[in-house]
């Protein structure tokens, strides 16, 4: 992914490992036209449907512009057998230990990447500048760095990759807070280190960006 990016790509798979690597591929589409913005700003909403003829329907949508595609992949598509499913879910519970590892990887390297990302678009903003002052480009330094670190590391494990994101937390939070007046959160977003609530962890594929 990258700054000004015009359009993604939405993979649509059958299975039951968490890994897409590990399951069916039933399609992709390409949502176009997303308007020019810096990496991990645009808002991507997908949804499924899926009818009782087993037809599913998947959408993707840009939030901002309202630009939005879908596929529809019918029981003529490559579906699994039911002696597919079957072998598959045995498979999931052989691997469920391994399976958990890597989603763990990847969901920390995820964070902070994310979370780098937007305390650099942060810093970068006029009013955040107008208010931290010099304070800004360490914020935007020490997120580039982290950035850095993230490319030259792909290979480290979850809690590298945790201890990273702390790191920089460390690092940006008594700014934005001082600037917040001790609110402790970013301009537009949850307070820095927030967890997500209850009942919004991801459970489906985790999707492991590679080169």
């Amino acid at each position: 992914y990258s700054d000004n990016q015009p359009a993604v790509t939405i993979q649509v798979y059958q299975g039951e490992r968490t890994m897409t690597s590990d399951n069916m591929l039933l399609g992709r589409f390409n949502l176009n036209g997303i308007p020019p913005m810096p990496r991990g700003v645009p808002q991507i909403e997908v949804t499924f449907e899926i009818d009782a003829d087993s037809i599913v329907r998947v959408k993707a949508k840009e939030t901002s512009s309202g630009k939005e595609e879908s596929i529809t992949i019918t029981n003529d598509t490559d579906r699994l057998s039911s002696d597919d499913i079957e072998r598959m879910v045995a498979e999931a519970e052989a691997h469920k230990a391994e399976d958990e590892a890597r989603r763990g990887r990847v969901e920390a390297r995820n964070k902070l990447e994310s979370f780098a990302f937007q305390v650099r678009n942060s810093a970068r903003e006029d009013d955040v500048k107008a208010k931290l002052g010099a304070d800004a480009e360490a914020v935007e330094r020490a997120a580039g760095e982290a950035l850095e670190w993230l490319d030259a590391n792909e290979g480290a494990d979850a809690d590298a990759f945790e201890e990273r994101r702390q790191q920089l937390e460390a690092v940006v939070a008594p700014v934005f807070s001082k600037m917040a007046g001790g609110g402790g959160g970013m301009p537009g977003s949850e307070p820095v280190g927030a967890t997500p609530p209850a009942g919004e962890a991801h459970t489906g594929p985790v999707v492991e960006e590679v080169d």
